[in-house]
């Protein structure tokens, strides 16, 4: 039939265009047409392991976004996860779908890492997040409001701006109702896996400086829990910062104090001629 050729010939088209690989060092980074429940795109990560053989796997953002999620991963969820993994001959290691695969295998290999990450976010169908103290979001939402000066229009919550290659998220931004003023993003960065945490946000500020508009907003990290992290992930997150606050367990609320001031001198006109 003239519809299934016009389907097929559609379809193809549109998960072709949908399909991004950008290079990052020594490896490739995938970007596929799916979205998971979290409203992310699925990225699956490709690395020579040796000569003839690859390493495909999920670069632990499955695991990480479940976690931000407030998902307790218990036991039987992690078995399940090791199961769903398994149909697709898939492994999960170190918080990781990975399947080892020879040049002819990768196609499937990616997609098969793919479907683990989708099918592991099912957990957030039936997830209800149980607030049991103020987290520093919570936190870092009522400074900012309480700080907010009128040359401020805006201060909005969770937003999604798209890169060269692929989506990325501020927990803050800070819009000015004037134009010689900045626009401030803000990005909390969480205590579990601060490698992972501080490659991310490294690939953020190196997919987001050709972007446009995005590339001209000037970027704070709030680095949680920074005692817990490795010198080299700090530093990783500071080479890609304009400022970065590193709060610690037992002087939180002295860091975030100094948020307002380091907003001030952010959202300043002044503060740009110091971004060259």
């Amino acid at each position: 039939m003239e519809l299934c050729s016009t389907i097929r010939d559609e379809l193809a088209s549109y998960l072709g265009a949908g399909v991004k690989v950008s290079a990052r060092k020594d490896r490739c980074v995938v970007t596929l047409p799916f979205t998971t429940l979290d409203k992310r795109r699925v990225t699956v990560v490709v690395e020579q392991h040796a000569p003839n053989t690859f390493i495909v796997h999920d670069g632990g953002k499955t695991s990480s976004e479940l976690f931000c999620q407030g998902v307790n991963m218990t036991r039987k969820k992690e078995e399940h996860q090791v199961a769903i993994a398994a149909k697709f001959g898939v492994h999960v290691t170190e918080r990781l779908f990975k399947k080892y695969c020879k040049p002819g295998e990768l196609q499937d290999g990616i997609l098969a890492v793919a479907q683990c990450a989708l099918m592991a976010m099912a957990e957030l169908i039936d997830h209800k997040p149980v607030i049991e103290e103020e987290t520093l979001g919570a936190k870092v939402s009522r400074v900012l409001q309480v700080w907010k000066p009128e040359y401020v229009l805006a201060i909005e919550r969770n937003v999604t701006v798209e890169g060269v290659t692929a989506p990325h998220s501020f927990n803050f931004v800070s819009y000015p109702a004037q134009a010689s003023y900045n626009t401030v993003a803000i990005k909390i960065l969480n205590h579990d896996h601060p490698r992972w945490q501080a490659e991310r946000y490294g690939f953020l500020g190196f997919d987001i400086q050709a972007a446009p508009l995005v590339s001209s907003w000037v970027r704070c990290a709030v680095v949680s829990r920074a005692d817990e992290w490795p010198e080299a992930s700090i530093g990783l997150v500071k080479k890609f910062s304009h400022r970065t606050l590193e709060v610690y367990s037992e002087h939180e609320h002295d860091m975030l104090s100094m948020l307002p001031a380091t907003m001030e001198e952010l959202s300043s006109e002044h503060f740009r001629l110091r971004l060259g």
